[in-house]
């Protein structure tokens, strides 16, 4: 398995650390593809998005170290399904659903547990279905919308349901409306990701997808890539041995990086 991140956070918008401190620790830990994002502005105020001062100075920086990284370093952007467009110089672009919008409000998928139940009460009668539903059918749309490579997180409705307290997984209108999105996505061909970042922020002990989305990935001809959502230095490849065996269990025996030429396969 080659040491290769590419969904990664800097303080130019929510993680912590400069590119540069990322640089010099994926330099220290071997690290030889690796990529660095920023989330793009959003249609509505979003603490986590880069601002336009932010991204200009993300880009400037990046280039700067580019030269000095002893691997492959890319630029990448994540945009949401409700971001704006972006027509600034990125190498890759992973698409993402953080919101979904409800009875005119705008509803955050990953923020707050219980001001999730509270939004869901108030504009689904506490009916979670109606609101995964929902969020499946925005998922089913991002590539469209985005014109992503990479689908990020793909059941990121799940970040505060591990132990169900929420809704139930298991419950065939949950499991039709996801696969039914996988469905969807597998027609643009994407990568999906399987990504960490819940585990190392202490929201769940399994990385996303859950096996039985990653299995129908799988079974469909779909790739995937792994990333850890890293927000800190420390935890870029965080639990990488996990994610490959969880995609090994579900049948794959290869992941994808992007290299200078593209984006290749490599062995698990």
């Amino acid at each position: 398995m080659l040491p290769a991140d590419f969904h990664i956070h800097t303080c130019r918008d929510h993680g912590k650390g400069t590119p540069a401190d990322f640089v010099r620790e994926a330099t220290r830990a071997g690290i030889s593809l690796l990529g660095l994002v920023g989330h793009a502005q959003m249609e509505f105020p979003c603490s986590y998005a880069m601002t336009p001062a932010a991204e200009s100075t993300f880009l400037t920086e990046m280039a700067a170290l580019k030269p000095q990284f002893p691997g492959q370093l890319f630029r990448g952007i994540e945009l949401d399904y409700y971001s704006l467009p972006v027509m600034l110089p990125y190498d890759y672009r992973i698409g993402s659903v953080h919101y979904v919008k409800a009875e005119g409000r705008v509803i955050s998928v990953d923020s707050d547990p219980d001001e999730l139940a509270s939004d869901v009460q108030s504009c689904f009668g506490g009916d979670f279905r109606r609101f995964y539903q929902l969020y499946y059918e925005t998922v089913a749309d991002i590539m469209t919308k985005t014109g992503a490579d990479i689908v990020g997180h793909f059941d990121l409705v799940t970040k505060f349901n591990e132990d169900g307290r929420l809704f139930s997984t298991a419950d065939p209108a949950y499991r039709h409306a996801a696969l039914e999105a996988v469905d969807a996505l597998l027609e643009k061909a994407p990568l999906f990701e399987i990504n960490t970042g819940a585990i190392s922020r202490g929201y769940r002990t399994e990385p996303y997808p859950a096996p039985w989305i990653l299995k129908r990935i799988h079974d469909r001809g779909g790739r995937i890539i792994l990333s850890s959502d890293a927000h800190a230095p420390e935890n870029m490849l965080y639990h990488f041995c996990q994610s490959a065996e969880v995609a090994k269990e579900c049948g794959f025996r290869t992941a994808w990086v992007l290299t200078e030429d593209g984006f290749q396969e490599h062995p698990l």
